[in-house]
């Protein structure tokens, strides 16, 4: 595979609907790598047309806290 570069020509711009791999990864502050992973593991919801993948970036923010609330740990303040 391609190791994707983000350059700034890639990068989001306001009002876009639609993110690819690179510019999702660069919003994320993660790896294309890692977004390819969370693809794979069906964590962010993904947009298919044909062999393109696309993200709309309120969708994968909305899924993303949806698994942090499920996913957090209580913690009791008493304890430290």
């Amino acid at each position: 595979m391609k190791k994707a570069k983000v350059i700034p020509s890639e990068l989001p711009k306001p009002g876009r609907k639609y993110l690819t791999r690179v510019e999702l990864a660069w919003v994320l502050n993660v790896s294309v790598r890692k977004v390819d992973s969370m693809i794979a593991a069906q964590e962010i919801p993904v947009l298919h047309f044909g062999k393109m993948v696309r993200f709309r970036l309120a969708d994968v923010e909305r899924r993303l806290d949806e698994t942090m609330l499920t996913d957090s740990v209580n913690y009791d303040v008493s304890d430290l």
